[in-house]
């Protein structure tokens, strides 16, 4: 991806709450005219941050910690204009130490993990789109044919299964302590060519559709199951 160095813990992150009982008359209003488009808790060296990525609303909601509603402040405000890129409003708060419930809305977010005895390790996950002329360092050493794989067909692109199997949607599998990605998360990078029906009306290049294509829409369920550790890769450039 030819980013603009946005890192995990910017743009494309989130985990929030809506207000409850005297917040109410302030946060309900944002939650309730504003969409949550995903949510996510992210653990750091200074302690874990609940993001949230909102759209239609520029004011965040509350985020609820065991019952008691915090703010959270503005991370990043939507691009403006009929074209912007990233037409979202970001949030995030410090999680308190200790905390074992975070909500927003009717949406519970994973606290912090406790103990580490699960781990879930992923990445490279992003639907390749490029087409080989495409400049990208990332790929400098690589002169092959471009790549278009069938976003929509899990055979072909299996990230949405995997990361439901990864939160134990199949009753096989443990729900792990802590995800830990580490990067590359798109590859829609070229638009898909117009004779080519598998990727047709694919987004592309940096954008919150890309984004929610390729990560946040797939691996929603492991979102919500345990906290993120999100690394970047070689396609996460500053540019």
């Amino acid at each position: 991806m030819n980013s603009r160095c946005r890192r995990s813990h910017g743009r494309t992150a989130t985990v929030a709450a809506v207000a409850i009982a005297g917040m109410l008359a302030t946060a309900a209003p944002a939650a309730a005219q504003g969409t949550i488009e995903a949510a996510f808790t992210v653990p750091g060296p200074s302690g874990a941050i609940a993001r949230a990525v909102l759209s239609g609303t520029d004011a965040c909601p509350a985020l609820v910690v065991d019952g008691s509603p915090q703010p959270m402040p503005v991370r990043a405000r939507p691009d403006a204009g009929p074209q912007a890129r990233f037409p979202v409003l970001v949030c995030e708060a410090a999680v308190p130490p200790g905390a074992t419930s975070l909500t927003i809305g009717d949406r519970a977010l994973p606290p912090p993990p406790t103990s580490l005895r699960r781990l879930a390790l992923i990445g490279d996950t992003g639907c390749r789109l490029k087409d080989k002329w495409v400049p990208n360092p990332a790929d400098s050493d690589h002169d092959g044919p471009g790549k278009f794989q069938d976003c929509d067909d899990p055979a072909d692109w299996p990230f949405a299964a995997i990361a439901a199997r990864a939160a134990g949607e199949q009753p096989d599998v443990v729900v792990p302590d802590l995800v830990v990605h580490v990067g590359d998360y798109i590859y829609r990078e070229s638009p898909c060519p117009a004779d080519d029906k598998d990727c047709a009306g694919s987004p592309w290049g940096d954008s919150w559709a890309t984004w929610k294509a390729d990560v946040f829409a797939p691996a929603a369920p492991l979102l919500a199951a345990a906290p993120w550790i999100a690394m970047r890769g070689n396609h996460e450039i500053c540019t």
